[in-house]
């Protein structure tokens, strides 16, 4: 690792990997990009994202041909080919994500080793996986008669819809997608802990739906049947493609809307609330920024104003001419800095001239 590290050199180019992550990740910030290359950087993350979007909305035009049996009338080869661009430009965008993953973490030494395990990886390696399958298996997408191919095109199909991960992904350039990240990143021991208690409540109830029901419900068939049921009755959805005939199973459908409707609110009080407390602090941060910058120039304009008038005080001890008293550098009226640094220019430029006469 350290000499993979060795050949990779961070410090030694350490700009151009920072705009190479800035691009990479879709970051809204730029603010640890030097000022002079923020607009080229800018430039180049647009231009990436328009062309991964671009491809990856291209890749599902063909679902948009798909027929009643099956078959899909966009040609096969035209399809093959959208997927190894597409395929080309997710593992180039893959491996920009995972050499630039030591400049995210605090801990580089084993990053790029951890990075497959990632969450952000496995979207991206799932977003890959439609394209891989077609690339790798042309002899079966070239067989349209068989059965196996049927089968196999609409797992593809199914599959293709894991590229609106990588899509996700790309949210990051919007700030309040990011602050909502924020929220779920600092909130996610809470709704974790909520998530598992649904999970453990549809269990137990799918259970006992299933024992209620399975002898005089002719839908409901398996567990499988009575836990879609149990989630379709806790979320207060209630298609109605299946009913319970019991009285217990209906008496455990009044008590899944009861704990649905107190449950299901929880989560999103919590990122409701979290999201506007971390608007307020991107406020109060920005504010703050703005009030450090301005103390700043108020700092630096200070200095070059004490810099410029031990200037002209020199320069009229050596020329013996004493400065005017409304001078501008004494006016009242405020001054830019610009005014100010040609002003001490000009005097030293005179200096130099008187010195060489």
């Amino acid at each position: 690792m350290k000499n993979i590290f060795k050949i990779i050199n961070y410090e030694k180019n350490l700009e151009l990997w920072k705009i190479l992550n800035y691009i990479a990740v879709s970051d809204s910030d730029d603010s640890y990009i030097r000022s002079k290359n923020v607009k080229f950087a800018k430039i180049l993350k647009l231009l990436y994202l328009i062309l991964v979007i671009t491809i990856i909305f291209i890749s599902f035009i063909p679902l948009f041909s798909a027929t009643k049996d099956g078959q899909n009338l966009f040609p096969i080869s035209l399809s093959i080919t959208i997927n190894y661009v597409l395929f080309s430009i997710l593992i180039i965008d893959y491996f920009f994500r995972w050499i630039t993953f030591p400049l995210r973490v605090e801990n580089k030494k084993y990053s790029l080793l951890f990075f497959p395990f990632t969450g952000v990886s496995i979207v991206m390696f799932f977003a890959l996986l439609p394209s891989l399958i077609i690339i790798i298996s042309p002899s079966i997408t070239s067989n349209a008669n068989s059965a196996f191919f049927l089968a196999f095109s609409q797992i593809v199909n199914s599959l293709v819809f894991l590229r609106l991960g990588r899509l996700i992904l790309f949210l990051n350039v919007l700030t309040p997608f990011t602050s909502i990240k924020n929220v779920f990143v600092k909130q996610r021991v809470l709704l974790f802990n909520v998530f598992i208690f649904l999970i453990i409540i549809s269990v137990l109830f799918a259970l006992i739906i299933f024992q209620a029901e399975l002898v005089e419900n002719a839908k409901i068939t398996n567990f499988w049947d009575a836990f879609y049921f149990t989630i379709v009755s806790l979320t207060t959805i209630g298609f109605g493609d299946i009913s319970p005939v019991t009285p217990l199973g209906q008496a455990m459908v009044v008590i899944l809307a009861l704990i649905g409707v107190a449950i299901f609110t929880i989560p999103a009080g919590i990122i409701a609330g979290g999201f506007l407390q971390e608007l307020q602090n991107n406020e109060a941060f920005q504010k703050q920024n703005e009030k450090s910058k301005e103390s700043q120039k108020g700092v630096l304009l200070q200095k070059i104003i004490a810099g410029s008038a031990k200037a002209l005080i020199n320069v009229s001890k050596k020329t013996s001419r004493p400065i005017k008293k409304n001078s501008l550098l004494f006016s009242k009226k405020s001054r830019k800095e610009d005014e100010i640094i040609n002003e001490i220019l000009s005097a030293k430029k005179k200096n130099k001239n008187k010195e060489r006469i």
